[in-house]
């Protein structure tokens, strides 16, 4: 068991080895193009851009997760418990 677990951590240890983008895209991200027309997006990338020079690092790929797919997670509700006097 502890085998295939170890092979396991290995493998997905490599597969994430691409980066960031892999991290996104295997999340549902879609990479935003550099010449898009859509507006909201090219601010998205003007700030990260900005974000880049102010930092001295290269500008990284943009990705932005797709509205259509639930970004929470599923939990139970909370609930309160009486508290005894």
């Amino acid at each position: 068991m502890l085998g295939v677990l170890g092979l396991a951590s290995l493998y997905k240890s490599v597969e994430l080895r691409g980066g960031g983008g892999v991290v996104a895209r295997s999340l549902g991200g879609v990479r935003v193009d550099p010449d898009t027309r859509d507006i909201e997006r090219k601010r998205l990338l003007n700030v990260v851009s900005e974000m880049a020079i102010a930092s001295g690092v290269p500008m990284p790929e943009v990705y932005v997760a797709s509205s259509r797919r639930r970004q929470s997670m599923p939990s139970r509700p909370v609930t309160r418990r009486r508290m005894r006097r």
